[in-house]
């Protein structure tokens, strides 16, 4: 996934499902996970299957392309001071 990382691609998937208010059993059922498994995702503590990230993606109103989109923007501000030495 380039530079998302895990708490990256955490903090997106919990920001957006929280602008849905959904809840993480909503999550879960769209894309054949459980609550407990979304919730560890949106933790940081494990990354999601490769194939079930387009699921996740689409269980929030997404395609992958706005998953990457979202999480680069949430890394800029990092990536910026690293390319500019701050």
């Amino acid at each position: 996934l380039g530079t998302m990382n895990h708490q990256t691609l955490a903090d997106v998937l919990r920001r957006r499902r929280h602008e849905l208010d959904l809840r993480q059993a909503d999550v879960a059922r769209a894309c054949g996970l459980t609550p407990t498994a979304v919730c560890l995702i949106e933790n940081g503590q494990r990354l999601p299957d490769f194939d079930r990230l387009p699921l996740l993606a689409e269980a929030l109103g997404l395609d992958l392309a706005d998953l990457y989109d979202r999480a680069l923007l949430e890394r800029a501000p990092v990536l910026y001071e690293a390319l500019n030495g701050a």
